[in-house]
């Protein structure tokens, strides 16, 4: 089962990202991909940064673990430069077919990678009203 993190935030100008115009719904959600891809160390990575039915996905790497982690932003009207948006983000965890079927290795809330990036927003001070799903 997915966990999702939401979060209140001006930081970013998502009029300045690309637009994911490639489905019926344009929406931004790039700008948290770049803020966490400059947080990298040995065991955490992010790459494959891409669009995506419903906002945006990347791929996080963490101690050789895999995870698809999605965002999307509330208010997304043209020329809202700025405004405060709510920001939400959605973990799930890459299992093995085996592992589906049997029920193991599922996301838990007091996951590694899922409370490491709970940690990193935390830590910003421009972000606030930070949950993370339990």
């Amino acid at each position: 089962m997915p966990k999702r993190i939401t979060f209140r935030t001006a930081k970013f100008d998502v009029n300045q990202e690309p637009r994911n115009n490639d489905f019926d719904t344009p929406s931004h959600g790039e700008s948290i991909f770049r803020w966490l891809g400059q947080h990298v160390t040995p065991d955490f990575k992010i790459s494959g940064i891409a669009t995506e039915e419903v906002g945006w996905a990347a791929t996080i790497h963490w101690k050789g673990i895999q995870y698809m982690m999605h965002s999307c932003v509330s208010g997304e009207d043209e020329g809202d430069t700025g405004l405060d948006r709510e920001w939400q983000l959605l973990f799930e965890k890459v299992r093995s077919f085996k592992q589906i079927l049997t029920f193991t290795n599922r996301l838990q809330t007091n996951d590694e990678c899922f409370q490491h990036v709970l940690s990193l927003l935390k830590q910003e001070p421009d972000f606030r009203d930070i949950l993370g799903e339990h």
